[in-house]
């Protein structure tokens, strides 16, 4: 397990560059107000997907991790419709939220809508993957989606073949495409085939908790959407804008939570504590290694965004602080799920997610995109605290329950 999260974490990183390059370069080629448009719609369906998918992304790790594989399969095949549904609903939804957009706009959003369905699709599968333990294929999916994508924006973008929006949706679904097809035959020579092999309402019950963990972590997307609406276009392309500089490098942490679920659910309480401490220590040496780079944030911003976005250097400098305590809640969350605690995870997902919404709510309304960084950040670090003294207290109690069985 170890060598599938090196490879992984090897290939996230590679892949996170590549997607840092694709945002940047989609930054530069658009007004900040088109791309404070573009990233807001892309939350609300990044969100979207969340709901269609009910869990099925984390729920695939954890039964493959403890041998239930009819389970897995009737996972994989309700995960296929849901991704399709979840793409037919999101383009016809699409129409309905922006009207009154030049056609070539929203054709670029709704192609971005469909490349979002089938990472959808290939995520579900790849968490079985890495649960499998297989490592180069792991890295080989990752890489292959990302690197595709970039190559196909980069190269269109250089030939001046479009809008920049319309080129960023052409890389981002033929990377998506190609990937989704790698991914289904690696698990058909694996014997893993997508079909209706258990009761799929049995599947869906076990899979809400899970569900609600993974719609808490990822409405933060639903955050650009928030100051779009409280400030204006332009200051939400200024707070994507920072945000983006970091959130590409999150996919780290989701690859270290789809290893640490099942690597947790196989793990005695010593491992678990082991891994816990892990986590808490890799989130100390991050965030002093960000105060230096957050302390340059205009500079940063300019430098990588251009001159239209040295508005968004102190919102570069607040994200960045806060990408450690961000990124890592996310392993955290997988640890408890990995003990049995899901229904927690959830619980104080959901309750986490609805204080960053308010919080960056009130935030841009009282200070603009800098109030809505400001709130998220605080937000941030409360969710982060609160699972880590979770974990602490589970793998203490556990500690105690051993040693009185011993006894």
């Amino acid at each position: 397990m170890r060598k599938t999260f090196l490879s992984a974490s090897i290939a996230r990183v590679a892949g996170a560059v590549a997607q840092a390059a694709m945002g940047i370069a989609l930054a530069r080629s658009v007004a900040p107000s088109e791309y404070g448009v573009v990233t807001a719609l892309i939350g609300v369906f990044l969100v979207w997907f969340i709901v269609a998918d009910v869990g099925m992304s984390s729920f695939a790790g954890r039964s493959y991790a403890v041998g239930k594989i009819d389970e897995v399969r009737t996972i994989l095949w309700f995960s296929g419709r849901a991704a399709l549904g979840g793409t037919i609903g999101g383009v016809a939804l699409l129409a309905l939220v922006v009207p009154g957009v030049p056609r070539t706009l929203l054709a670029a959003l709704s192609l971005l809508v469909i490349a979002q369905g089938l990472e959808k699709y290939c995520e579900t599968r790849l968490a079985v993957v890495i649960a499998a333990d297989l490592a180069t294929a792991v890295a080989t999916s990752i890489l292959l989606r990302r690197l595709v994508s970039c190559a196909v924006f980069l190269l269109l973008l250089v030939a001046d073949a479009g809008p920049g929006t319309m080129l960023y949706a052409i890389g981002m679904a033929s990377g998506a495409a190609i990937g989704s097809v790698h991914i289904r035959q690696l698990l058909r020579r694996h014997g893993v085939v997508a079909r209706r092999a258990t009761a799929v309402v049995d599947v869906l019950r076990r899979s809400v908790p899970f569900a609600i963990n993974d719609l808490s972590v990822q409405s933060r997307a639903l955050d650009v959407f928030l100051v779009a609406a409280l400030t204006s276009p332009a200051g939400a392309g200024f707070y994507s804008a920072a945000s983006k500089l970091t959130s590409p490098f999150q996919l780290l942490s989701s690859t270290l939570a789809a290893v640490v679920l099942p690597a947790t659910a196989r793990a005695d309480y010593g491992a678990r504590r082991r891994l816990l401490r892990a986590v808490v220590g890799l989130t100390a040496v991050l965030t002093i290694l960000a105060a230096p780079v957050g302390w340059f944030g205009t500079e940063v911003s300019v430098l990588l965004l251009g001159d239209a976005y040295a508005s968004a250097g102190p919102l570069v400098a607040v994200f960045v602080v806060t990408f450690p305590v961000v990124a890592l809640a996310t392993p955290l969350a997988a640890l408890l799920q990995g003990m049995g605690r899901e229904r927690f995870v959830g619980l104080q997902s959901l309750v986490s997610s609805v204080l960053l919404l308010g919080a960056v709510a009130a935030g841009g309304g009282w200070w603009d995109e800098m109030g809505a960084a400001t709130g998220f950040a605080v937000a941030a670090v409360g969710k982060y605290l609160s699972l880590a003294l979770a974990a602490f207290v589970g793998t203490r109690r556990e500690r105690s329950v051993a040693t009185q069985a011993r006894e």
